[in-house]
């Protein structure tokens, strides 16, 4: 355990280096805010309301979604693929392996480190602004508690896919194309830049049989009130089903590349 916190406590301080970026990064997400919610109150106009697949939608609401997406982008996002596919492609996974650390946790711990310092200097201040200039909704105490066990376990399943598309590296050197494909069905199916609220009731049926909208879609529905408790728990032990299923996939794919990296020689 205290390689782990090690190894979190060393990438968190890493990223506090990069000062500049992480302030460009911020105001770029600013911009976005501006962007996104300038759209919604202009498509909106002078309705405060919208019908949807689940009742009536304000526009409070929908600016509360729109901000806490992009929080949520923040937070779940990582460069595990690229690094990944890197460490393959240079063949620096042999050294790696020989860590006193799983492979695969060591990649986790090291982008939770990443995961934490976006949290503190990204995350927050942006709700911070979201709050005071857009007067977001703020959740009950129960649904803010819902909310962050759903983002943490979005977090998991985030890592969970973008780990196994980083493995396809080992046969398809070419693992940018795999991981711009893997971020375009994210973004179409986990309601990251619109809410599945507006879609047809046939998309939201293939969406609800994939895990990409537990990500975004239910963590940030729960925080803007549009579920109930049952609901929440179906949404909650739904991440806990595909967290197995996907960790069950990982350790297969593993073996298969494992296997693949000894028959070369590595």
């Amino acid at each position: 355990m205290r390689l782990y916190r090690a190894v979190l406590l060393r990438s968190f301080q890493s990223n506090t280096a990069y000062r500049a970026e992480t302030v460009m990064k911020f105001f770029f997400s600013l911009l976005q805010i501006l962007i996104q919610t300038s759209i919604w109150i202009a498509l909106y106009g002078r309705d405060n309301v919208h019908s949807s697949s689940v009742g009536d939608v304000s526009l409070r609401e929908m600016l509360t979604y729109t901000i806490l997406g992009i929080c949520v982008q923040i937070v779940v996002g990582n460069d595990i693929i690229w690094r990944l596919g890197s460490k393959i492609q240079s063949g620096e996974i042999a050294s790696d392996l020989i860590k006193p650390i799983p492979f695969a946790r060591f990649m986790f711990a090291e982008s939770g480190g990443q995961t934490l310092f976006r949290i503190v200097f990204e995350m927050v201040p942006i709700v911070a602004f979201g709050f005071f200039a857009y007067g977001l909704l703020f959740p009950s105490a129960a649904d803010l508690g819902l909310f962050l066990l759903c983002l943490l376990n979005g977090i998991a399943l985030y890592y969970l896919m973008s780990f196994i598309v980083g493995l396809f590296a080992f046969w398809y050197m070419v693992y940018w194309h795999s991981g711009s494909l893997f971020h375009v069905v994210m973004s179409l199916f986990s309601g990251s830049m619109l809410p599945l609220w507006f879609f047809p009731e046939s998309f939201i049926r293939v969406a609800q049989f994939l895990p990409f909208q537990l990500v975004f879609y239910g963590p940030i529905s729960v925080f803007v009130g549009k579920t109930t408790f049952l609901e929440t728990l179906r949404l909650v032990g739904m991440q806990f089903v595909w967290i197995a299923i996907l960790s069950f996939g990982l350790k297969w794919v593993w073996s298969k590349a494992w296997r693949k990296l000894v028959i070369q020689g590595g």
